[in-house]
């Protein structure tokens, strides 16, 4: 019987689908399909690599279903008023908005904060790298004051620049940081 190999890296996942319906996730190494269900598209094999640690996926509300998927993957469901940062290596990596959002639990280290957005203060012990985040630019903060605190207090934002941070009509928005 003929079979297509499929060579799967250590950094890769195979997403196998049968006519069409997401079946299983396929771990690192050799898998062969046999040949005439490729062909009648029955079985296909879609391989994603999994250093892009953010997974988008058209189907991923369908494929998060799966328990096999789960254990691979972190998945954050966000309502209307979270907000959360996604560190990679403890590099800020990622604001994100409401919505369901996966992330590969492997080859990095991924941490994640949450927050709801209907306070109204935002206080992060490390506040220099969410301003630095690539969203600073659209936030150009008219108001920012320096004020005389005790050490190691947290740094505190108002929760009207995270939000602007993750709707993509953001407009300038005033905000004051203390650090």
């Amino acid at each position: 019987m003929f079979y297509r190999k499929y060579q799967i890296a250590k950094h890769e996942r195979g997403l196998c689908y049968r006519n069409k319906d997401f079946d299983a996730l396929l771990a690192p190494g050799t898998h062969r399909i046999p040949f005439w269900s490729l062909l009648t598209n029955r079985k296909t094999v879609q391989i994603v690599n999994t250093l892009n640690t953010k997974f988008e996926h058209p189907l991923l509300d369908i494929i998060v279903r799966d328990e096999r998927v789960r254990d691979e993957l972190m998945v954050l469901d966000l309502g209307d008023t979270e907000r959360a940062l996604v560190w990679k290596n403890d590099r800020l990596t990622y604001v994100l908005g409401p919505g369901r959002h996966a992330f590969w639990r492997a080859p990095a280290d991924i941490a994640v904060e949450q927050y709801d957005v209907s306070e109204f203060r935002l206080e992060h012990r490390r506040l220099e790298p969410v301003l630095a985040h690539g969203w600073g630019k659209r936030l150009r903060p008219t108001r920012c004051e320096r004020a005389p605190v005790p050490a190691r207090r947290p740094c505190t934002i108002a929760c009207d620049a995270i939000c602007a941070m993750t709707t993509s009509d953001a407009k300038p928005t005033r905000f004051a940081a203390m650090c």
